[in-house]
C-alpha cells in the first residue's frame, strides 16, 4: 500500500470537457484530499465537432488561453504534479492533437484524452470519496451515478459499495447538454414538440445502451440517485437559490422530482435574455440547461427515482485519488 507524506502535497487536476475547462487544486496529507483552490471557463469545444468532425480554432485559442490562465494559478502552489484529461470532444473530434499539442508545447501540460468508461470509472472514484468525506455512517446499497456533460452523459451502476466497490457496471452515452442542443433547439424558447423530440432521443439511448436491464433492480429496492456535473450543480445552485455558485453548499444537495419538473417548465417557459437572469443560472450555461436538465429529469422518470443527491466531488477528485490516493483500499 502506497503511504502519503507527512508533509502537505499541492496536485493540480484539470478537466478538459465539452463545454468548460475545469481546474482544482488540491492538497494531500494523511491519505486524504482537501479541495483548496478551482477555476473553471467556458471555451464550448464541442461546437463544430457534432457538425465536421473538427474543433474550431476560435474555441481551441479559449481553452490555451484558460490553461494559461490554469497555470497561473497552480504556479501560486507551486504544484509539481499536473494531471490534465480529456473528454468527450476531445475524443470525438478527428484535430484533437492540435489542443494537445498546443498545451504540450506552450503550457507545458501533458493531457491524455481518456475513454468514456475511464471517464465513468474517475466519477465514481471521486463521487464515492465525496460522499464517504460527508457521510461516514452512511450505507449504500444501490446507486446509480451519472455525471452530464457538454457531449456525453457517463453512468455507473454499482451495488453493496462498502463491500466490493470495484464491482460495477458502467458507461457513456451520447447525451450531452451542447449535443442536445445543436441537434434539437430550433427555436426561443424550444417548443413542445423539440422537448418530446429530446425525451424520446434520451429514452432510446437510454433502452439501447445496456441500461434497460438496470430499470428492475433501481424499481425493485432501495437504491439512490446521485448526478455531477455542470447540468446537476447548476440546478441545485438554483433550487437553493444562490447567487453565487458555493460547491459546499450544493454538495449533497436532494432534489425531488416535482421540484425538478417545476424547475424544467420555468426554464423552458422563458426566452434565453429572460433565462439568463435566473438567480443561479450562469448566463454561459443558459442555452443549454434546458437540454441538461431535460437528461436529468429524463433519467428520474425512467428509473422512477423520487429524488436525486447532487455532488460537487467528481471527475476532477476521481484522477487524483486514482493516482496519489489508496482510499479505497481501506473502504
Amino acid at each position: 500500500m502506497k503511504q502519503s507524506s507527512l508533509k502537505e502535497e499541492f496536485i493540480a487536476a484539470i478537466d478538459i470537457g465539452s463545454n468548460t475547462l475545469r481546474l482544482l487544486i488540491a492538497s494531500l496529507r494523511d491519505k486524504k484530499l482537501t479541495r483548496k483552490a478551482s477555476l473553471r471557463c467556458v471555451t464550448r469545444l464541442a461546437e463544430g465537432v457534432q457538425k465536421d468532425g473538427m474543433l474550431r480554432q476560435e474555441n481551441i485559442d479559449k481553452s490555451i488561453t484558460c490553461l494559461i490562465e490554469f497555470k497561473k494559478m497552480y504556479g501560486q502552489f507551486k504544484v509539481k504534479d499536473v494531471i490534465a484529461v480529456g473528454t468527450s470532444a476531445l475524443r470525438d473530434a478527428k484535430n484533437s492533437h492540435l489542443l494537445i499539442d498546443k498545451a504540450r508545447d506552450i503550457i507545458g501540460i501533458n493531457a491524455e484524452i481518456i475513454s468514456g468508461e475511464k471517464e465513468a470509472e474517475f466519477v465514481l472514484t471521486g463521487v464515492l470519496y465525496g460522499l464517504y468525506q460527508d457521510q461516514k455512517n452512511f450505507y449504500w446499497d444501490k446507486m446509480l451515478v451519472i455525471d452530464i456533460g457538454g457531449g456525453s452523459t457517463e453512468w455507473i451502476y454499482i451495488e453493496n459499495v462498502k463491500k466490493s466497490y470495484k464491482e460495477f457496471k458502467k458507461g457513456s452515452l451520447p447525451l450531452g447538454a451542447i449535443r442536445l442542443f445543436k441537434s434539437f433547439i430550433t427555436t426561443d424558447p424550444p417548443d413542445l414538440i423539440q422537448i418530446k423530440l429530446i425525451k424520446d432521443y434520451i429514452i432510446s439511448e437510454i433502452e439501447s445502451k445496456g441500461l434497460k436491464e438496470l430499470l428492475s433492480k433501481t424499481k425493485t429496492s432501495k437504491a439512490i440517485f446521485i448526478a455531477t456535473g455542470g447540468t446537476p450543480t447548476t440546478v441545485a445552485t438554483i433550487d437553493m437559490g444562490l447567487r453565487k455558485y458555493d460547491g459546499e453548499k450544493v454538495h449533497l444537495h436532494r432534489i425531488s422530482r416535482p421540484t425538478l419538473s417545476e424547475l424544467l417548465q420555468k426554464l423552458i417557459n422563458f426566452p434565453l435574455q429572460k433565462r439568463s437572469h435566473i438567480i443561479g443560472l450562469e448566463p454561459d450555461r443558459a442555452d443549454i440547461i434546458i437540454t441538461g436538465t431535460l437528461i436529468l429529469q429524463t433519467f428520474m422518470e425512467v428509473f422512477d427515482f423520487d429524488h436525486l443527491i447532487v455532488s460537487d466531488y467528481g471527475i476532477l477528485e476521481g484522477v487524483i485519488i486514482n493516482k496519489k490516493l489508496n482510499f479505497f483500499e481501506e473502504f
